[in-house]
């Protein structure tokens, strides 16, 4: 009964020890890569995500001005035609009527309001 091991025993232990190193190494090395490639991704996708979203306000903000102009210019333009109709009648216009026949959208409500702040005229009772 041998209490020492043998020469060849050692290099056997040896060399399977430098192989499971190796192997840990490997594998280490194969989950840092996976990792790296992981984080790349996602810095990818975070930049892409916040050019799309950015673009995505910008277009929005956009769509929201223009809307702002097209109501502002209705307004003005509604203002400018009760003036015009005022001018010509010497009287408020009956805004009431007016609404009930479609001239003015669903949304607008326009009022008269004379220099001390009464109403004369509008859509809206």
């Amino acid at each position: 009964m041998q209490i020492l091991p043998s020469h060849a025993a050692k290099a056997t232990r040896r060399t399977n020890l430098k192989i499971g190193f190796v192997w840990a190494g490997a594998c280490l090395l194969l989950m840092g890569l996976v990792w790296l490639a992981a984080m790349i991704k996602i810095e990818r996708d975070e930049q892409q995500l916040i050019t799309k979203v950015r673009l995505d306000t910008e277009q929005r903000a956009r769509n929201h001005a223009e809307q702002l102009l097209r109501t502002i210019s209705q307004i003005d333009q509604l203002s400018i035609s009760i003036k015009y109709q005022w001018e010509q009648h010497g009287v408020p216009n009956d805004l009431e009527e007016q609404f009930r026949r479609g001239l003015y959208r669903e949304s607008m409500f326009p009022v008269a309001i004379d220099a001390n702040g009464y109403v004369l005229s509008a859509t809206r009772n």
